[in-house]
């Protein structure tokens, strides 16, 4: 059986697999937890809790606000698996999103033209 470690910020003991790795200290793990970190991030960057993000994934019927998918796709072993999507212009939370939309939506960095032009592309016939 795999020892558990005691997160520093919600207490709850978890495997090893759901901390960072940390160079300082002697277990080799972060003091907070994967899914404590990233909630901490949220808040810091974007204002958003845990709570808040629950109720806006569910105000837009638990999907994805672009493609509706329920199932995103989970990263790197976290059990964090939708995107905070905002506007990078003001910081203003717009939506969730899942990694793929994310991602695509990432890639012409909010520039509303050069959607309009791959729209256009796409109708091509």
């Amino acid at each position: 059986m795999h020892a558990l470690h005691r997160c520093a910020s919600c207490g709850e003991h978890k495997p090893a697999e759901q901390f960072g790795r940390e160079s300082r200290g002697t277990s080799g793990l972060r003091a907070r937890c994967k899914e404590c970190t990233y909630w901490s991030a949220a808040k810091s960057r974007y204002g958003v809790t845990k709570e808040s993000f629950v109720a806006l994934l569910a105000s837009q019927g638990g999907k994805c606000a672009l493609c509706h998918t329920r199932e995103p796709t989970v990263r790197g072993g976290s059990n964090v698996s939708w995107n905070i999507d905002h506007c990078h212009e003001t910081g203003r939370v717009r939506g969730i999103l899942c990694s793929p939309c994310n991602l695509r939506l990432g890639h012409f960095k909010d520039n509303v033209d050069m959607l309009q032009r791959a729209i256009d592309y796409l109708r091509r016939t």
